[in-house]
């Protein structure tokens, strides 16, 4: 594909009728990068431009009477069986519609079919070319690259036959539980929790672990589905994360030092000192 020749058929080539132009895309897409030699057989050129090859060949002749192509180095194709040889044509990416004077507005009391100057340029507004056959289709070959983009102020549209809402139980219990993390599998683990057992139970279990004095960091925390799968309900009281104090009994036990009240060192204390 030649994408200089590409180029010259959308923006510059003077040609007005849709059908030749379509016709004029598909020997660019099989010209070489100057725009020569393609020969890509009628009835390819025929299925892309959506009509049959005998209106293909009245188009390449109208292209060829225009100067827009020409016939190239035929030796390209000589390898092809001769009952299917196809044509090679050249492109002449030197014509553009400034320098043949080719103009696309229609001039008024313009009659369907009328021609315009020498070059061969034609000015029908309705698309149809003086000689065109029935059943010809005229074929925009530009389309349009404009891409909309969905406005981001509109809400999101909830499909038609959506999820269920989560029972009135579970939300209680996702509200009461001290950490919400994977709310579609907590509810899973739920429904298979609750023919353990009962639904009271379970957020009773719930409302203990969210009061409980020990509770660690949220991170720390086991989600809702690990606590609903291995029956957290119940677990006893989280241990506490700080040392219970020590009574001075308590240290002296594990010193090895008996708290005897008859213990007394005799004595008298003289500047600090026992004697």
């Amino acid at each position: 594909m030649s994408l200089k020749a590409m180029i010259w058929v959308m923006e510059e080539a003077p040609v007005d009728n849709h059908a030749e132009l379509v016709v004029l895309y598909a020997l660019a897409d099989r010209a070489s990068d100057n725009g020569q030699a393609a020969y890509p057989a009628v009835s390819w050129i025929a299925e892309r431009a959506r009509c049959s090859t005998r209106t293909v060949q009245r188009h390449l002749k109208n292209l060829e009477r225009k100067g827009l192509i020409r016939k190239g180095d035929q030796r390209i194709v000589g390898h092809f069986r001769s009952d299917r040889r196809p044509t090679v044509w050249d492109l002449d990416l030197s014509l553009t519609q400034e320098n043949t004077g080719c103009q696309p507005d229609t001039p008024p009391n313009d009659e369907r079919g009328d021609t315009g100057d020498a070059t061969g340029c034609q000015n029908d507004a309705n698309g149809v070319t003086p000689s065109a056959e029935r059943g010809d289709r005229a074929v925009s070959p530009k389309p349009s690259l404009t891409i909309p983009k969905p406005s981001l102020n509109q809400p999101p549209i909830v499909p038609h036959g959506g999820r269920a809402p989560y029972p009135a139980s579970f939300e209680e219990f996702w509200k009461t539980y001290p950490r919400r993390v994977g709310k579609r599998t907590a509810h899973k683990a739920w429904e298979r929790a609750i023919k353990r057992a009962g639904e009271e139970q379970i957020l009773f279990g719930a409302q203990s672990l969210a009061k409980d004095p020990n509770l660690p960091q949220e991170q720390f925390i086991p989600h809702p589905t690990t606590w609903l799968n291995r029956d957290g309900w119940e677990d006893a009281q989280m241990p506490s994360a700080d040392p219970v104090a020590k009574s001075a009994e308590d240290y002296l036990a594990e010193w090895g030092i008996e708290d005897d009240s008859q213990d007394w060192l005799e004595g008298e204390v003289i500047d600090g000192e026992l004697l």
